[in-house]
């Protein structure tokens, strides 16, 4: 690893219905050298939706297919997602409730 920074990788995570490859490192910069695991991880796992690597930087990058997010600003969007995600759960089951609540409709 180059410059001292440890890094782990996630092989996948299952967002909503996506599936992001994830990788985490303890450093502030994040380069095309530091990728190749996501990138062979993304390859064999074809159902990858979005290939993260999450760092301690300050400023969100993309470097080729791969978006590298801020510590902070990456929790906040699985947060959002999380959250948006039980938001369209919670509706799907509600709209389930009101219609099981209605009289069963017969043919005349």
């Amino acid at each position: 690893m180059s410059g001292g920074a440890r890094r782990r990788a996630v092989p996948g995570r299952q967002v909503g219905r996506e599936l992001w490859g994830i990788e985490v490192k303890a450093s502030r910069h994040a380069d095309a050298r530091d990728l190749k695991g996501l990138e062979a991880f993304a390859a064999r796992a074809r159902k990858v939706t979005r290939q993260i690597v999450v760092f301690l930087g300050t400023r969100r990058q993309r470097i080729g297919k791969v978006e590298a997010l801020p510590l902070e600003e990456f929790l906040a969007e699985l947060v959002r997602k999380d959250v948006g995600e039980r938001h369209r759960h919670n509706r799907v089951h509600r709209a389930k409730d009101a219609v099981s609540g209605l009289p069963a409709v017969t043919e005349r």
